[in-house]
C-alpha cells in the first residue's frame, strides 16, 4: 500500500465522522473529540446490498513500512459504532517529513512543513468482516464511482499541531498540500486527478460538502 501523501493511484476510503450527508464534510473541528465519535446506520450507507452479511468492522492504520494493523474492532449490529483512541502508540507512527517523502529529490517543489518532528499515521480502512472474513470497506466520498477522481476522506492522527503548505512536481506528477492537522484525528479530503497530461495529487483539511456514505466489495 503507498502512503497517503504520496499516492497516485485509488486509496481506500474511510468515514468522515458525521451521520449526515449535510455534516460530512465540515461539520466538527479538525482534531476534536467529536472526530474520535463515528456512529452509522445501515440505511446510511449508499449501494449496500441487503444480502450483504456483515459481523465486525475493523478500524485499520498502516505502518510506515505498508503493513497495517487493525486499531478498533467493533460488532456490526445494522451499521456500527466506535470511539477513536485518543492516542496512537508510537509503534505506528512516523515523522511527517519522511510520511510525505519531503526529502526526496524533486523537479521543484516550495512544500513547507510547520513542524518537521511532528509523528503521524493515517487511517485506510474501515473493513468489512463477517465469518467467512474479508467483504468490503466502507467510505465517504463525492461519488460510488471513485475512478472520477473526485474528493474521497482519509483520517490523520497527529501527535502535535503541524502545517503542510506547498506544491512540488516530478516529470508528469505534481502534489499539492493545504492542511492544517491539529493534535488527534484530522479529516484530509483527497483526490487524484488527470490534468493537462499531468497527474494531480491535492490534499486538503479545508473538507468539501457533497460527501455521502458508500461501500465497496
Amino acid at each position: 500500500m503507498k502512503k497517503i501523501f504520496y499516492s497516485l493511484a485509488f486509496a481506500a476510503l474511510v468515514f468522515s465522522g458525521c451521520s449526515d450527508d449535510d455534516n460530512a464534510g465540515n461539520g466538527g473541528d479538525n482534531g476534536s473529540d467529536e472526530l474520535r465519535k463515528i456512529s452509522v446506520e445501515r440505511s446510511e450507507i449508499g449501494e449496500l446490498p441487503s444480502s450483504t452479511s456483515i459481523a465486525e468492522v475493523k478500524f485499520v492504520v498502516s505502518y510506515d513500512d505498508g503493513r497495517d494493523h487493525d486499531l478498533l474492532t467493533v460488532q456490526w449490529a445494522d451499521g456500527f459504532s466506535m470511539t477513536l483512541p485518543a492516542s496512537v502508540n508510537t509503534t505506528y507512527l512516523t515523522s511527517i517529513s519522511d510520511f510525505i517523502d519531503h526529502e526526496d529529490e524533486y523537479d521543484s517543489s516550495d512544500v513547507t512543513i510547520s513542524h518537521s518532528s511532528a509523528m503521524v499515521t493515517e487511517a485506510t480502512y474501515f473493513e468489512a468482516y463477517n465469518s467467512s472474513g474479508y467483504v468490503g470497506d466502507f467510505y465517504v466520498a463525492e461519488h460510488k464511482d471513485y475512478d472520477e477522481r473526485e474528493w474521497y476522506i482519509m483520517y490523520i492522527y497527529s501527535d502535535r499541531d503541524v502545517t503542510v503548505k506547498g506544491s512540488r512536481e516530478s516529470g508528469i506528477y505534481h502534489w499539492e498540500y493545504d492542511m492544517s492537522l491539529k493534535s488527534g484525528w484530522n479529516r484530509v479530503a483527497e483526490r487524484t486527478r488527470l490534468d493537462d497530461g499531468k497527474y494531480k495529487y491535492e490534499a486538503k483539511t479545508n473538507l468539501p460538502n457533497s460527501l455521502h456514505w458508500y461501500f465497496s466489495e
